[in-house]
């Protein structure tokens, strides 16, 4: 990945112990940097960006996600009154703090026996936290 969205994770060292030329004393909470991994130069010189086995599953876990997302939305936008983008302060994790998106809801279909589709009951989808409507 190219921005990891776990940074990383601290660790508590158990004894003294030194790291690439880093003395690291036993009781220091040293961080390990997820985000970082992938483009360390002496692990992977020459090769750019270090792949990840899990790609594959991982590509085809979003595009099966957003298939049926599209299905059953449609004209997905910013919102018009969107608060400006913000950043959650976290050594761990990187996201949005959120994300204001509006659409149109499309009625969910279920198939018949002949497999042609016969509109089902819409489900409504939930508000956001504090959203007024």
């Amino acid at each position: 990945r190219i921005d990891a969205p776990v940074q990383g994770m601290f660790r508590a060292a158990t004894r003294d112990a030194d790291l690439a030329g880093v003395h690291v004393p036993a009781g220091a909470m040293p961080m390990l940097l997820y985000g970082s991994g992938n483009h360390d130069e002496a692990q992977f010189p020459g090769q750019g960006v270090h792949y990840c086995s899990g790609a594959p599953f991982a590509r085809a876990e979003g595009r099966i996600g957003f298939e049926v997302l599209l299905e059953r939305l449609t004209d997905i936008r910013l919102a018009d009154r969107h608060p400006p983008f913000e950043w959650s302060p976290s050594f761990i994790l990187r996201g949005m703090k959120e994300l204001h998106l509006e659409c149109t809801a499309t009625p969910a279909t279920t198939p018949t026996p002949d497999a042609t589709p016969t509109p089902a009951t819409p489900s409504a989808l939930p508000a956001a936290p504090g959203d007024p409507t």
